[in-house]
């Protein structure tokens, strides 16, 4: 990740934090899709694309598995997400986390970071906007509660993978991101037009 930033891709640490809540100049982000919008043109479905990435990079879900159980992305080791009320943060398997966390009426986090990867609580979608998924060195795997399933392919020596997911009305999509190695976490936020809401970084200990 550069040399005052950890590599994503690079063992187990997570990137290190971004310098500060929001990037002067960072890209202009779109607006909110009303729950009404319907989806701009025809995309497969996760059970017809097996891995995401150069020829097949995106995939929507249908309304059931956009609102139902888990989204599970095994392997992410950072997470940042975007709320509907606009409020964002970001959070990494090594216990740094910055902005607001999200949580349902259930006090539950909208997403967050398990011990094998990040979570999308999807009985909640409505309070999603979009969502950003950055991995280690294996593929990003995507789980949903009916057992569909996909990978994120890694990309090659230059470029990696990362998993963007962005609700679109009442579906969600799933997209393969190619970002250019050493991917630090300043440039996901950058790079995505994320403002960081809320506090300064922080470090909490995870459970287990």
């Amino acid at each position: 990740m550069g040399a005052s930033h950890a590599n994503a891709a690079g063992g187990r640490s997570a990137p290190s934090p971004a310098s500060t809540s929001g990037a002067a100049g960072a890209p202009a982000r779109p607006r909110s899709a009303p729950a009404d919008v319907l989806p701009p043109f025809p995309a497969p479905t996760i059970g017809e694309v097996l891995v995401l990435g150069d020829e097949e990079p995106m995939v929507r879900l249908d309304a059931r598995r956009s609102a139902i159980g888990t989204l599970l992305v095994h392997g992410a080791v950072v997470a940042v997400w975007e709320a509907t009320t606009l409020e964002t943060g970001w959070c990494t398997a090594s216990g740094e986390r910055a902005g607001r966390t999200v949580h349902t009426p259930g006090n539950r986090e909208l997403v967050a970071l398990a011990d094998d990867g990040a979570l999308i609580a999807l009985r909640h979608l409505s309070m999603l906007r979009r969502a950003v998924f950055v991995g280690d060195t294996e593929p990003l795997e995507v789980d949903l509660f009916d057992g569909s399933h996909t990978v994120v392919s890694t990309g090659d020596e230059s470029t990696m993978n990362v998993l963007s997911i962005t609700r679109v009305g009442s579906l969600l999509e799933l997209r393969a991101e190619p970002l250019t190695r050493p991917i630090t976490l300043d440039e996901v936020v950058r790079r995505f037009g994320f403002v960081v809401t809320g506090g300064p970084t922080r470090r909490e200990r995870r459970n287990g």
